[in-house]
């Protein structure tokens, strides 16, 4: 058997102890390697090598600044062993941009993924599978950065490799359509987002059928869509559909089946079809009992649904006793400043300022915005929202000048 040199030793010793977890270990072997071949002063692979080891050790112990200044100057070395455009500099530039990102340091990733494609396609050409995951991780660097043109643009160029490789009914195809169709809802481009998505539905009824999971998920993304363009008629059926495929695979008091009857509500009260939507939220309310008990805070969520409705009616007598559930809930299970809570004072008071119950109102808006100014800036929107209703209940009992000043501490 041959005889390991000191560098080798190191180097095997060092991978090793970080697969078994043992990251001081690890970056101990690997900075004995490093000295072992930077004694020799010979610039190659092995240096590279040990560079691109130590970073990828101190990136796993997080300590990102050492990680790195290794990364960087695995760089630099394989840039004099190999060129600046050969594939292997490509590799170390993948891994920086990876420990940018983790690092949320999104403009040097991009650099880095942007050099690395660059690199990639003048070496092994446009048309090569390598490119499809820097390509597929430099969208999601524009997409985090909101440069969605930009993302768009991978996201096609990665679409076209993948098609290649694997057809263009592949189900393999899948998360890469629901990103492209994220970026063009993003951009604004619904007919487009609309169209790749139409596409990803006919995908996944060709290649499971229509009890999937991937098919529930690109028809509530298809849905949402519609939703969010105020095109109710074609929302509609889409979650009716989904209330039947939810309810065929999971069974008919499932949380799928629960959340699908909520989003198939929402479009019937979006359209003040209240009689079509009041049912719908009952019964998710009731799976959602029988799943979570009563007191839990996904249930009190169910319960202001359904009061939600009956208030936009002007219906508060009903509203009022379960937002009084929801708030009794949220009180019992959850911090005093979570966001849930706050949110269920603000409808209870409302709902008690609609009954003309004006004292309680009253005082769940200044316990609410009591307990925001404890904590300034961290919920801008409820604070203004319990402000504008507790100025209108000052206004109907003719404290103009005290709503005046209430008004005063909203932020610009």
């Amino acid at each position: 058997m041959k005889k390991l040199s000191p560098w080798e030793a190191f180097t095997e010793a060092g991978r090793q102890a970080f697969a078994n977890g043992r990251r001081g270990a690890a970056i101990e072997n690997f900075t004995a390697a490093l000295s072992e071949i930077s004694k020799s002063k010979v610039v190659d692979e092995r240096l590279v090598m040990s560079l691109e080891n130590l970073g990828l050790a101190y990136r796993a112990m997080k300590i990102y600044d050492r990680a790195h200044t290794q990364y960087d100057e695995a760089l630099s070395a394989a840039e004099k062993v190999w060129g600046p455009n050969h594939p292997r500099v490509a590799d170390v530039l993948l891994r920086l941009a990876e420990l940018s990102v983790e690092q949320h340091r999104l403009d040097e990733a991009a650099a880095s993924l942007t050099r690395a494609v660059a690199i990639l396609e003048k070496a092994k050409g446009p048309e090569d599978p390598s490119l499809f995951q820097p390509l597929m991780r430099l969208a999601e660097v524009y997409r985090d950065r909101k440069e969605y043109d930009q993302a768009e643009r991978q996201l096609v160029l990665a679409l076209h490799l993948r098609e290649r490789a694997v057809g263009r009914d592949d189900p393999a195809l899948l998360p890469l359509l629901k990103s492209l169709a994220d970026v063009h809802r993003a951009e604004g481009k619904y007919s487009e987002a609309e169209a790749v998505l139409l596409r990803a539905v006919a995908i996944s009824e060709q290649a499971t059928g229509a009890g999937d999971t991937e098919l529930i998920n690109h028809l509530m993304a298809l849905a949402g869509l519609y939703e969010h363009q105020k095109a109710y008629a074609k929302a509609e059926p889409v979650y009716r559909r989904m209330v039947a495929i939810n309810e065929k695979v999971w069974g008919p008091d499932h949380t799928r089946v629960a959340r699908s009857l909520t989003a198939l509500g929402r479009v019937y009260s979006a359209q003040d079809r209240y009689d079509d939507a009041i049912p719908l939220y009952q019964r998710a309310l009731a799976i959602d009992i029988t799943v979570w008990g009563a007191g839990d805070p996904r249930v009190s969520r169910s319960l202001a649904n359904l009061a939600r409705l009956y208030a936009k009616q002007g219906k508060y007598d009903l509203a009022a006793p379960l937002l009084e559930r929801a708030f009794g809930i949220d009180k019992t299970e959850l911090p005093p400043d979570h966001p849930q809570l706050l949110e269920s004072l603000a409808e209870l008071a409302d709902a008690y300022q609609g009954q003309g119950r004006t004292s309680e109102a009253e005082r769940l808006y200044r316990q609410g915005l009591n307990t925001l100014s404890a904590a300034p800036g961290k919920n801008v929107k409820l604070e203004a929202r319990l402000i504008h209703s507790y100025a209108a209940l000052l206004r109907r009992n003719k404290m103009d000048k005290e709503a005046q000043a209430l008004e005063k501490k909203l932020k610009p």
